[in-house]
């Protein structure tokens, strides 16, 4: 089994470890680590561990408490401000919201991530 982990380190690069790697596991205050030789490696705890932690799968935090995975999204509302997960919006469909500091710089790609995905989904 592969275990998504942070570097311990200013980076927090995010890496898949094996878990037969792992030669020992410590815990300082609320932090776990995961330990692989002289590597040290921590287990996403908070929200913005685990923004982090999946951002190479495409995750893009669009509210303070809220992010997505890009290749996800099928629809835009973009005067409700909203991310949807389904190609027909209905009134019981999945959404996320977008702040609205968040949207100035997020609205170019917002566009050009629901074209890619629309595009896939043709091919």
């Amino acid at each position: 089994m592969r275990i998504r982990a942070l570097r311990n380190s200013k980076k927090k690069e995010s890496f898949l470890i094996e878990e037969g790697d792992i030669t020992h596991l410590s815990i300082h205050g609320k932090t776990v680590s995961i330990h692989i030789g002289s590597d040290e490696f921590i287990l996403p705890t908070s929200f913005d561990d685990w923004v982090k932690c999946l951002e190479p799968l495409g995750l893009t935090q669009v509210d303070r408490n809220c992010a997505v995975i890009n290749n996800k999204i099928r629809n835009i509302d973009l005067d409700d401000l909203k991310v949807y997960f389904v190609d027909r919006i209905s009134h019981d469909s999945k959404y996320a919201t977008i702040s609205n500091a968040r949207f100035s710089g997020l609205k170019d790609s917002l566009k050009n991530m629901l074209h890619k995905n629309k595009q896939s989904k043709l091919e």
